[in-house]
């Protein structure tokens, strides 16, 4: 897989590989929650998003943005359905934590929704270590923390 720099061209296909995996695993979609994707570019201009390529075809995606002078925060990891258990997400995880690093960022935190045991199960398998759970939302969220 070829990782690179998010671009313009991308917008379009980007959102289609996030949005699927919502899809996917909530049963519904609601563009509404999600007012990030409609300008990736712009939702990430105090960080850095990553897409992957498989002969030409965009099939995997990551961004972080900043949280804190030290800190930053991993979103939107999402592999296209047809590419998954490749390693392809822990291949966009690496090359963000090496911008971070880069950037010069000391630490990395993420949240995921508390009943996706498969992403809970990967974020563990990376390094991280939960911190708490918040329930006060419309939905539980498990909150990470990584050491870069």
């Amino acid at each position: 897989m070829l990782i690179r720099k998010f671009e313009a061209k991308d917008q379009i296909p980007a959102k289609g590989v996030i949005n699927a995996g919502l899809l996917e695993y909530f049963g519904i979609l609601d563009e509404s929650l999600n007012p990030d994707l409609d300008d990736i570019a712009l939702s990430f201009t105090d960080g850095c998003f990553l897409v992957g390529e498989v002969d030409g075809e965009l099939v995997a995606t990551g961004g972080y943005k900043r949280f804190d002078d030290q800190t930053v925060k991993i979103e939107r990891i999402s592999v296209h359905a047809n590419f998954r258990r490749h390693g392809l997400a822990s291949q966009i995880f690496s090359a963000l934590i090496a911008e971070a690093k880069k950037a010069g960022y000391k630490r990395v935190v993420l949240e995921t929704t508390s009943d996706w045991q498969g992403a809970i199960d990967f974020w563990l398998r990376n390094g991280f270590r939960i911190t708490h759970v918040d329930d006060s939302g419309e939905w539980s969220e498990t909150w990470f923390e990584r050491e870069i």
